[in-house]
C-alpha cells in the first residue's frame, strides 16, 4: 500500500499584532505605522521589501491578527512554486494576490529572500513554507 507523506508544521515563532488595513489569511505583511501593527504590502513596495511575517487569519483594520514571524507556516502562491524554491513576498494590485509568495526566478541584487518552499503549489494555492531570517541578495 502506497503511503502519502505529509509535512507537519512544527513550532513557529509568532506574535500578535493589530491590523492596519484589511489583512487576508496567509498574506505576507510588513511593519505598520506604530509598534504592534502590521499592514499589507503597498504599491511602492519592491521585491526588496522586508516582511514582518505571514498572517494566520483574516483581520479588518484595528483587529488582532496572529503572525508567524519565523519558522514553518502556510502561504499562498503567486505563480507556480516548486519544492525548495527561494521565495519573495510581493505586492500585487489584484487584492487576492497581494502578499503572496513568488519564486525568485533570477537571483539579483536587492531581492529579499523571505522563505523556502516546503512543497509545490500552483498559482493561488496554499502551501507550506519555512520563513527564514530574511536576507537581501548582493550578487556580484
Amino acid at each position: 500500500m502506497a503511503r502519502t507523506p505529509s509535512i507537519e508544521l512544527g513550532q513557529s515563532f509568532d506574535g500578535s499584532f493589530f491590523a492596519e488595513g484589511a489583512i487576508k489569511q496567509y498574506m505576507g505583511v510588513k511593519k505598520g505605522s506604530d509598534d504592534h501593527q502590521v499592514k499589507p504590502l503597498e504599491s511602492g513596495d519592491t521585491s526588496g521589501t522586508l516582511i514582518e511575517g505571514i498572517a494566520q487569519f483574516e483581520a479588518d483594520d484595528g483587529e488582532s491578527v496572529g503572525v508567524v514571524l519565523l519558522g514553518p507556516s502556510v502561504a499562498r502562491a503567486n505563480g507556480s512554486v516548486t519544492r525548495g524554491d527561494l521565495l519573495e513576498c510581493i505586492y500585487n494590485a489584484v487584492a487576492d494576490k497581494n502578499g503572496n509568495m513568488k519564486t525568485i526566478a533570477t537571483l539579483a541584487n536587492g531581492k529579499m529572500i523571505a522563505a523556502i518552499a516546503l512543497e509545490a503549489a500552483a498559482d493561488g494555492e496554499n502551501f507550506k513554507v519555512m520563513l527564514i531570517r530574511q536576507m537581501q541578495l548582493a550578487v556580484s
